[in-house]
Protein backbone atom coordinates (compact mmCIF):
# COMPACT_ATOMS: atom_id res chain seq x y z
CA UNK A 1 0.00 0.00 0.00
CA UNK A 2 1.34 3.42 -0.96
CA UNK A 3 0.91 6.00 1.79
CA UNK A 4 -0.95 9.14 0.74
CA UNK A 5 0.31 11.13 3.75
CA UNK A 6 1.03 14.72 2.79
CA UNK A 7 -1.17 14.59 -0.31
CA UNK A 8 -4.42 16.48 -0.77
CA UNK A 9 -7.67 14.72 -1.59
CA UNK A 10 -9.82 16.84 -3.81
CA UNK A 11 -13.50 15.91 -3.79
CA UNK A 12 -14.65 14.98 -7.28
CA UNK A 13 -17.42 16.99 -8.90
CA UNK A 14 -19.73 14.02 -8.23
CA UNK A 15 -19.04 13.91 -4.47
CA UNK A 16 -22.46 14.27 -2.85
CA UNK A 17 -21.55 13.64 0.81
CA UNK A 18 -22.38 17.00 2.46
CA UNK A 19 -19.34 16.72 4.74
CA UNK A 20 -16.99 16.57 1.77
CA UNK A 21 -18.77 18.34 -1.11
CA UNK A 22 -16.23 20.74 -2.75
CA UNK A 23 -13.51 20.04 -0.18
CA UNK A 24 -9.74 19.78 -0.20
CA UNK A 25 -8.55 17.36 2.51
CA UNK A 26 -4.93 17.10 3.59
CA UNK A 27 -4.01 13.52 4.50
CA UNK A 28 -2.03 13.85 7.72
CA UNK A 29 -1.62 10.13 8.36
CA UNK A 30 -2.11 7.04 6.20
CA UNK A 31 -1.08 3.45 6.81
CA UNK A 32 -2.56 -0.07 6.72
CA UNK A 33 -4.83 0.84 9.68
CA UNK A 34 -6.54 3.64 7.75
CA UNK A 35 -6.21 7.34 7.08
CA UNK A 36 -6.77 10.62 8.83
CA UNK A 37 -7.17 14.00 7.16
CA UNK A 38 -8.18 17.59 7.79
CA UNK A 39 -10.44 19.63 5.52
CA UNK A 40 -8.50 22.70 4.45
CA UNK A 41 -11.33 24.85 3.12
CA UNK A 42 -14.06 24.83 5.78
CA UNK A 43 -13.61 27.74 8.19
CA UNK A 44 -16.13 27.88 11.02
CA UNK A 45 -17.96 30.98 12.28
CA UNK A 46 -15.95 31.11 15.50
CA UNK A 47 -12.50 32.52 16.15
CA UNK A 48 -9.76 30.37 17.65
CA UNK A 49 -9.57 32.85 20.54
CA UNK A 50 -13.32 32.53 21.32
CA UNK A 51 -13.19 28.73 21.11
CA UNK A 52 -10.07 28.70 23.30
CA UNK A 53 -11.81 30.81 25.96
CA UNK A 54 -14.91 28.59 25.85
CA UNK A 55 -12.68 25.56 26.48
CA UNK A 56 -11.11 27.37 29.43
CA UNK A 57 -7.64 26.74 28.06
CA UNK A 58 -6.10 30.06 29.10
CA UNK A 59 -4.44 32.74 27.01
CA UNK A 60 -4.67 32.73 23.21
CA UNK A 61 -2.97 35.13 20.77
CA UNK A 62 -4.48 33.60 17.60
CA UNK A 63 -6.59 35.90 15.48
CA UNK A 64 -7.71 33.30 12.92
CA UNK A 65 -10.86 31.23 12.69
CA UNK A 66 -11.33 27.70 13.92
CA UNK A 67 -11.65 25.25 11.06
CA UNK A 68 -13.83 22.20 10.50
CA UNK A 69 -11.48 19.26 10.02
CA UNK A 70 -14.18 16.70 9.33
CA UNK A 71 -17.13 14.79 10.76
CA UNK A 72 -15.19 12.63 13.26
CA UNK A 73 -15.06 13.87 16.83
CA UNK A 74 -11.68 14.18 18.43
CA UNK A 75 -9.35 16.53 20.24
CA UNK A 76 -8.49 19.98 19.00
CA UNK A 77 -5.77 19.63 16.36
CA UNK A 78 -3.29 22.06 14.85
CA UNK A 79 -1.34 22.10 11.62
CA UNK A 80 1.69 24.34 11.92
CA UNK A 81 5.23 25.10 10.88
CA UNK A 82 6.92 24.76 14.30
CA UNK A 83 9.12 21.65 14.53
CA UNK A 84 9.57 22.15 18.29
CA UNK A 85 5.81 21.59 18.85
CA UNK A 86 5.46 18.69 16.39
CA UNK A 87 3.88 15.35 17.20
CA UNK A 88 3.80 14.19 13.59
CA UNK A 89 5.64 15.33 10.45
CA UNK A 90 3.00 15.60 7.74
CA UNK A 91 5.15 16.96 4.92
CA UNK A 92 8.26 19.13 4.62
CA UNK A 93 7.88 22.01 7.07
CA UNK A 94 4.35 21.06 8.17
CA UNK A 95 3.48 19.34 11.44
CA UNK A 96 0.43 18.05 13.31
CA UNK A 97 -0.16 18.45 17.05
CA UNK A 98 -2.97 17.30 19.34
CA UNK A 99 -1.09 17.50 22.66
CA UNK A 100 -2.75 20.11 24.91
CA UNK A 101 0.54 21.54 26.23
CA UNK A 102 1.91 21.96 22.72
CA UNK A 103 -1.41 23.42 21.52
CA UNK A 104 -1.23 26.00 24.33
CA UNK A 105 2.24 27.04 23.21
CA UNK A 106 1.02 27.35 19.63
CA UNK A 107 -2.01 29.40 20.73
CA UNK A 108 0.26 31.80 22.57
CA UNK A 109 2.44 32.37 19.50
CA UNK A 110 -0.34 34.10 17.62
CA UNK A 111 1.29 33.77 14.22
CA UNK A 112 -0.15 32.84 10.84
CA UNK A 113 1.69 29.51 10.57
CA UNK A 114 -0.83 27.73 12.81
CA UNK A 115 -4.29 26.42 11.84
CA UNK A 116 -6.57 24.94 14.51
CA UNK A 117 -9.16 22.27 13.65
CA UNK A 118 -12.24 20.88 15.36
CA UNK A 119 -12.94 17.34 14.20
CA UNK A 120 -11.14 15.31 11.59
CA UNK A 121 -11.81 13.11 8.58
CA UNK A 122 -11.16 9.41 9.00
CA UNK A 123 -11.10 6.26 6.87
CA UNK A 124 -10.85 2.65 8.03
CA UNK A 125 -8.42 0.08 6.60
CA UNK A 126 -8.54 0.14 2.77
CA UNK A 127 -11.53 2.53 2.78
CA UNK A 128 -9.62 5.46 1.28
CA UNK A 129 -8.12 3.22 -1.39
CA UNK A 130 -11.62 2.03 -2.34
CA UNK A 131 -12.91 5.63 -2.56
CA UNK A 132 -9.93 6.60 -4.73
CA UNK A 133 -10.60 3.62 -7.00
CA UNK A 134 -14.23 4.70 -7.53
CA UNK A 135 -13.18 8.24 -8.46
CA UNK A 136 -14.69 9.93 -5.41
CA UNK A 137 -11.40 11.75 -4.84
CA UNK A 138 -8.66 13.22 -6.99
CA UNK A 139 -5.10 13.40 -5.64
CA UNK A 140 -3.08 16.61 -5.62
CA UNK A 141 0.48 16.95 -4.30
CA UNK A 142 0.55 18.46 -0.83
CA UNK A 143 2.04 21.87 -0.25
CA UNK A 144 2.23 23.82 3.02
CA UNK A 145 1.22 27.03 1.22
CA UNK A 146 -2.13 25.41 0.37
CA UNK A 147 -2.69 24.55 4.05
CA UNK A 148 -2.34 28.21 5.01
CA UNK A 149 -4.33 29.56 2.08
CA UNK A 150 -7.40 31.64 2.89
CA UNK A 151 -8.66 31.47 -0.68
CA UNK A 152 -12.40 30.69 -0.45
CA UNK A 153 -12.12 29.10 -3.91
CA UNK A 154 -9.35 26.63 -2.99
CA UNK A 155 -11.34 23.65 -4.29
CA UNK A 156 -12.04 25.37 -7.62
CA UNK A 157 -8.41 26.46 -7.97
CA UNK A 158 -7.08 22.93 -7.35
CA UNK A 159 -9.69 21.36 -9.61
CA UNK A 160 -8.62 23.70 -12.42
CA UNK A 161 -5.01 22.51 -11.91
CA UNK A 162 -6.13 18.89 -12.21
CA UNK A 163 -8.20 19.69 -15.31
CA UNK A 164 -5.21 21.45 -16.95
CA UNK A 165 -2.91 18.52 -16.13
CA UNK A 166 -5.41 16.01 -17.53
CA UNK A 167 -5.84 18.08 -20.69
CA UNK A 168 -2.08 18.20 -21.13
CA UNK A 169 -1.88 14.41 -20.81
CA UNK A 170 -4.69 13.91 -23.30
CA UNK A 171 -2.93 16.16 -25.82
CA UNK A 172 0.46 14.52 -25.24
CA UNK A 173 0.11 10.88 -24.09
CA UNK A 174 3.90 10.46 -24.24
CA UNK A 175 4.00 12.27 -20.88
CA UNK A 176 2.39 9.22 -19.27
CA UNK A 177 4.75 6.57 -17.91
CA UNK A 178 4.64 3.24 -19.79
CA UNK A 179 3.13 1.49 -16.77
CA UNK A 180 1.57 3.98 -14.25
CA UNK A 181 0.96 1.17 -11.77
CA UNK A 182 4.73 1.05 -11.19
CA UNK A 183 4.75 4.62 -9.78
Amino acid sequence: MASRQGQILLASREMDDPHFHRTAVLIVQHNEDGAMGLILNRPLDVSVRDAWEQLGEGYCQCEGVLRYGGPCDGPLLALHGHADQAQLDVLAGLYLTADSDQLSKLAQKGDNSVRFYAGYSGWGPAQLEAELATGSWLLVPGDASLVFSDDPELWTLLLARVDRAMGMLERNPKLLPPDPSLN
